[in-house]
């Protein structure tokens, strides 16, 4: 399997990429254009990741698209087929129909869409029953927890109302059913605990991203460094409360503070350490 995987990272990296493969899932990159320019976005950096050229000479027909997937193969031995690539996916509502129904149709791996939460303001109506058959989860870059939080940061092109348009697409999300999740990147100044009370005011999960450069070795160093420093913050603390169901862990320190490792999306492991008034004292890739 790791033979194969490493086979098709070096053919599609030849070319501007359609799908690609990074840990368990297949991705779909199917359009350079968003609404946002994210400060922490590989956008800002390069051209890529994983030595994958995202950046695309033109936007790939639904045919093209499908014919990526068909060059890939076997499609069920992935985790999740997932649209997520250099730009914004639902600005091609379209395509994600067109292609998600070819998905559903032909092979039984689970689709998800990482997205901005910004289509409804895009179309000027709800779009979300519209992907309801099609789509398993959605993933959506909440990214903060009030509008000017999210202006400085994410910059989005359609201005003032665009955080509560992210909000209500998480609402909408929820009631129909989709299994979705907020989240928010490690980048310095983000308030991962404030947008995790308002990712549960909304009812929907919330995870953490890690913030990611195109160099993997910039982000291993920066890494180990902040491995270094959690095991120092963790050194000497006492358990109260353990939790290690579902595949995470979720300790509680007698001194109140809490410690949660889990799983990305990615199969990247975050580790994230909350201070006893619940907010971030530090959030790293392990």
């Amino acid at each position: 399997m790791k033979e194969d995987r490493a086979r098709e990272q070096a053919n599609f990296s030849r070319k501007p990429t359609i799908a690609y493969v990074l840990g368990e899932n297949l991705y779909l990159n199917i359009t350079n254009r968003c609404t946002n320019r994210c400060r922490f976005c590989l956008r800002e950096q390069g051209k890529g990741i994983g030595g994958y050229n995202l950046w695309l000479p033109y936007e790939p027909s639904v045919q093209e698209i499908i014919a990526a997937l068909e060059e890939v193969g076997e499609l069920n031995r992935f985790r999740e087929v997932v649209f997520c690539g250099f730009g914004e996916p639902l600005l091609r509502l379209g395509a994600v129909k067109a292609v998600a129904s070819y998905l559903k149709e032909r092979w039984r791996v689970p689709v998800r869409i990482d997205t901005n939460g910004q289509a409804n303001l895009v179309y000027g109506r709800d779009v979300v029953p519209e992907l309801v058959g099609l789509v398993d989860a959605v993933s959506v870059s909440l990214n903060a927890h009030e509008e000017g939080a999210y202006q400085d940061l994410c910059r989005p092109a359609l201005g003032e109302g665009s955080f509560a348009a992210v909000r209500e697409f998480l609402r909408s999300c929820r009631r129909q059913g989709l299994r979705v999740t907020a989240t928010a990147v490690a980048y310095p100044g983000v308030d991962l605990e404030a947008a995790r009370r308002l990712a549960e005011e909304v009812g929907v999960e919330f995870r953490v991203r890690p913030w990611l450069t195109e160099e993997g070795s910039e982000v291993e160093v920066e890494g180990k460094k902040e491995q270094k420093r959690l095991e120092e913050l963790l050194r000497g603390k006492v358990i109260a409360e353990a939790d290690l169901s579902q595949g995470t862990v979720k300790l509680v320190f007698t001194d109140g503070t809490r410690f949660e490792r889990t799983k990305t999306f990615e199969g990247m492991i975050m580790a994230t350490l909350f201070a006893a008034d619940g907010s971030t004292v530090l959030s790293t890739r392990i």
